[in-house]
């Protein structure tokens, strides 16, 4: 076995990842990710002096089971190996074959409502920062604007009399978002305020305040700057932008609103990632939608009706 020459060398091993990724409609990050795991993969393909078209899931699976990775990473590992296969070698490839447990991820931090307006009455207003601040987060758990989304959002794709914006999402291509007339106000407050601040041919709606590159378009290290300073201020400890996020699927959905809807206005491709980010929905938020309390008071004992 140790004699064994593949025919496939590293470097050809890589240059069809290369081709991989470049021909998968995947985002950016997740294409970052997959490169990470493939790489450990063809590792792995080369020290053990096995040729990735004859691969099998049994090999795969004691490699994933040595790595000490946790349930989630081992999955996703398996997912990027998948996508590899099936992209180069077809549907026919025998690892296609293996399956790799699914392990529910536990629920991640979603505030609630008495925690948002902690969090929103903590802000100091009196200053651009806390303008810029307060506007901010209005709109992310209003919208379930994404990090990313935050940070390149355009003025050129805020409609405030329409109080829309379109903006590049995960994966590519474009999505909507529509905001309250309350958000809107505060929009406008920040907009007014950022236009002495913005540097010149910036674009972004929100901009740095201070720090080394003021008037420049917030990073997404940046962001989650303000959040771990807006968590310590609040009390609320430490929270993250992508917390916001969560946070708009599950008030909308406590609030009634269909799950189809906030995918749609979430900017999600399918239901089923709506279901991941609302966790946080428990059995007893049925209550105020119970069939039996709506003709409640018609069907009380004579003695509780008076």
């Amino acid at each position: 076995m140790g004699d064994l020459v593949l025919k496939l060398n590293k470097d050809e091993m890589h240059k069809l990842i290369d081709e991989f990724l470049d021909e998968t409609a995947i985002g950016y990050r997740t294409i970052d990710t997959y490169r990470v795991y493939l790489g450990y993969f063809s590792d792995f393909l080369e020290e053990a002096k096995i040729e990735p078209s004859d691969v099998t899931g049994t090999q795969v699976k004691r490699w994933l089971e040595r790595q000490r990775w946790s349930d989630n990473t081992i999955r996703i590992a398996h997912v990027a190996i998948r996508s590899f296969i099936r992209h180069t070698y077809g549907d026919e490839h025998p690892f296609l074959r293996m399956r790799v447990r699914r392990v529910e991820d536990s629920p991640q931090r979603t505030l609630t409502e008495d925690q948002v307006k902690q969090l929103l009455d903590s802000i100091d207003v009196s200053g651009v920062v806390g303008m810029r601040n307060k506007a901010m987060l209005m709109l992310m758990i209003d919208t379930g604007l994404r990090a990313s989304e935050v940070c390149s959002l355009t003025l050129s794709k805020l409609n405030m009399e329409e109080r829309s914006f379109r903006v590049k999402i995960k994966g590519g291509g474009w999505g909507t978002g529509v905001f309250t007339e309350t958000t809107k106000k505060w929009l406008e407050e920040w907009i007014r305020l950022r236009e002495n601040i913005a540097r010149p041919k910036v674009q972004n709606v929100f901009v740095s305040v201070k720090g080394i590159k003021p008037g420049t378009a917030i990073t997404r290290d940046g962001l989650r700057s303000i959040f771990r300073k807006l968590g310590q201020r609040s009390d609320l400890g430490l929270i993250s932008p992508h917390d916001m996020r969560r946070t708009f699927a599950t008030l909308a959905i406590r609030n009634g609103a269909p799950t189809r809807l906030v995918q749609v206005a979430g900017r999600w491709r399918n239901i089923r990632e709506v279901e991941r980010y609302t966790r946080a929905i428990r059995a007893e938020d049925i209550a105020p939608f119970s069939p039996i309390s709506r003709i409640a008071d018609q069907n009380l004992p004579d003695d509780e009706k008076k």
